[in-house]
């Protein structure tokens, strides 16, 4: 233990070791430096949750310098203390109107969110549950930009404000308490409270990698296809007049879910398979794609049409230069992969089904489960991309 306060090391919440996201937590801390025992319950440790390791925030090895030093001047052996629970509720002096959940402990003990170059405390993190997206993305006075799966920014009409936010590995919706503050007016933070909830204290996300430590690397091919379905979206939305995706069925909440699986098993990709199935087809809003559709052929019988059908036809009649077909293909093949991975099927029904799946996106060698996703992925965000491109 010695060894890890000896010299000091630029923090960041990344683990040495796999390069795993970091998690605050406080556990318990009994062990023996320079013949000083130190009990501390509580102590501010953070984990990697990939591969296990802990280390010490900067505060941390402060205080256990600190606690050597006054045994050492006191003569004792055995220190036995720690932070007090109050800390963790002080109030920082922003948002006074409005009395937001959140741990000043965060701000604290989380590499990068301590600046001296903004307000004491700017960038505590406020979390919310995910039913907090559910207005922006449902209402036309607003917009949503997904710049990747866990980073997202919600614009107002005419943008008379602008919040950009984060969303957690489990799944929680957070911003910095500096941002509420300045970029919102009072009555909007009014509505965010009502979803604030208590901090789980975990920033990881690539909204904290791009504003605490100006990381914008590539965005995943999970991100990319998000970010082309947005633009679809608005398309929709500003040129047709038409929402193409129906968020009171709440697909809004998984977002944050997309992660590029680790085991190529069907238990390994049936999660992400199911969330891009609600993501991408069953979010299409049936009523107000017949509405349009019948605008430009009034005659056609959609009564059967749902959905990727829909969407076909759409297609055909906005334009001549796209093939409806092969733009549809990996929506179609999205579809009959989660029936594979989800149902019940016989090793016959399986097999045809999958050679099928592999046939039309073109797949030769290397059939497997790992191959199929990474071109349904590629294949539905360049479908997107031709869409907004050419319409």
């Amino acid at each position: 233990m010695s060894d890890k306060i000896k010299k000091h090391k630029f923090q960041t919440l990344h683990c040495d070791k796999c390069r795993g996201w970091l998690k605050l937590e406080f556990k318990n801390f009994d062990e023996v430096i320079n013949e000083i025992r130190i009990i501390v319950p509580n102590m501010p440790t953070l984990v990697c949750l990939s591969c296990g390791v802990e280390y010490q925030p900067d505060w941390t090895k402060a205080f256990i310098q600190w606690i050597i030093g006054e045994s050492k001047k006191r003569g004792t052996k055995v220190f036995k203390g720690g932070r007090r629970e109050e800390a963790s509720k002080f109030r920082y002096d922003l948002c006074k109107n409005v009395n937001f959940k959140y741990d000043a402990s965060d701000c604290k003990f989380i590499p990068g969110l301590q600046s001296g170059f903004a307000k004491d405390g700017f960038f505590t993190p406020v979390f919310f549950d995910r039913k907090v997206l559910h207005k922006y993305m449902s209402f036309d006075e607003y917009r949503v930009d997904i710049a990747g799966n866990t980073y997202g920014t919600i614009f107002h009409n005419n943008d008379e404000w602008d919040l950009s936010f984060g969303i957690n590995r489990n799944g929680k919706v957070f911003c910095w308490l500096g941002d509420l503050e300045e970029r919102i007016p009072q009555k909007e933070q009014q509505y965010l409270l009502s979803e604030n909830i208590e901090s789980d204290h975990d920033v990881a996300s690539e909204f904290y990698a791009a504003q605490r430590e100006a990381e914008f690397a590539e965005l995943s091919n999970e991100s990319k296809l998000l970010k082309e379905r947005s633009s679809f979206e608005e398309l929709c939305k500003n040129k047709f007049k038409f929402r193409i995706f129906d968020y009171e069925k709440e697909e809004y909440t998984i977002l944050g879910e997309l992660i590029r699986p680790v085991n190529w098993n069907e238990k390994g990709v049936i999660h992400i398979i199911n969330c891009l199935t609600k993501l991408c087809i069953e979010a299409i809003d049936n009523e107000s794609l017949k509405s349009d559709i019948m605008t430009l052929d009034g005659k056609l019988d959609l009564k059967e049409m749902r959905g990727l059908k829909l969407l076909e036809k759409w297609i055909k009649l906005r334009s001549k230069k796209l093939d409806a077909c092969d733009i549809m293909k990996p929506f179609f093949v999205l579809y009959d992969f989660r029936i594979i991975v989800d149902h019940k099927l016989s090793n016959g029904e399986t097999k045809k089904k999958l050679d099928f799946c592999y046939e039309r996106l073109g797949i030769i060698e290397n059939r497997n489960f790992e191959t199929l996703y990474d071109k349904i992925i590629d294949g539905i965000t360049k479908s997107y991309s031709d869409i907004t491109n050419n319409l």
